[in-house]
């Protein structure tokens, strides 16, 4: 479920970049956001520089991403992958569907936009609510379904990595982003909070049970502001995060949206 016209690595060294952590890294991954940061603010001055720098990240495609320096004894390979929350169909995201049918829409009604007036510039404002219902139900069946098709290919993505990089430790990382509209949210002992998909034991249990996977990163958006947290898919671990999760009471946030385009 791509959305970005971009490539996985040019997504990964944005959302690496000095990201909004919900955690604390190990070592490991202390040392790959080190790398990216680096690697990104000696590109915002490439024009000084006698040579560009090496990224620590390539493209590849099973896994999307390797995480590569001369340096380091390990490699990391990265799977990224999409969810929402709203109704698949044999056409996909329902979400994404609606809003493109918004935006079509949008477009052949501008003209006839009511004229605003913004520090004396007139501007056409134009919204559309977008037609698609959220629900915990297909929260789960998405994130579920995705997440299992790509650990069924754990396998050739290690037997991959193993095959170019012989003489290191191999590691690999799933990188799961929820890209539904603003966000999930979840009210839980009278506070609302955004969803995170590692509060919930049915994917922790699942992430115990899968076998090959080194470490879980996840994308969330809390009102636009996103956040990744990165976590170890050890036994121990996974077994702590279980005492974190939402109580039994905890209920799913629905809401509606609109798009609005201004057009000048």
């Amino acid at each position: 479920m791509k959305k970005y016209n971009c490539n996985e690595k040019d997504q990964l060294l944005y959302d690496l970049d000095n990201p909004i952590l919900d955690c604390q890294p190990d070592t490991i991954w202390k040392r790959i956001l080190k790398d990216i940061e680096e690697y990104n603010e000696l590109m915002d001055h490439k024009d000084f520089l006698d040579e560009l720098p090496q990224c620590p990240i390539i493209q590849y495609e099973r896994p999307d991403v390797i995480y590569a320096k001369n340096t380091s004894d390990y490699v990391m390979g990265i799977e990224c992958f999409k969810f929402d929350s709203s109704r698949k169909t044999s056409n996909g995201s329902t979400q994404i569907r609606k809003e493109i049918a918004a935006e079509k829409q949008i477009i052949a009604d501008y003209r006839n936009g009511k004229v605003m007036e913004s520090d004396g510039k007139k501007y056409k404002a134009v919204r559309k609510k977008v037609d698609v219902e959220f629900s915990a139900k297909e929260y789960y069946k998405s994130l579920i379904d995705t997440y299992t098709t790509h650990a069924m290919s754990i396998k050739a993505y290690r037997e991959n990595l193993e095959g170019m990089y012989p003489d290191k430790q191999i590691l690999l990382s799933f990188f799961i982003e929820d890209i539904t509209a603003i966000g999930n949210y979840v009210e839980d002992n009278g506070k609302t909070e955004c969803l995170n998909p590692l509060k919930l034991p049915l994917v922790l249990e699942l992430l115990m049970n899968t076998k090959g996977i080194d470490y879980v990163l996840v994308k969330t958006t809390d009102m636009y502001v996103p956040t990744i947290n990165i976590q170890s898919c050890d036994e121990k671990n996974l077994s702590k995060l279980l005492c974190s999760c939402y109580s039994d009471t905890a209920k799913f946030v629905s809401y509606q949206y609109v798009i609005e385009r201004h057009f000048y």
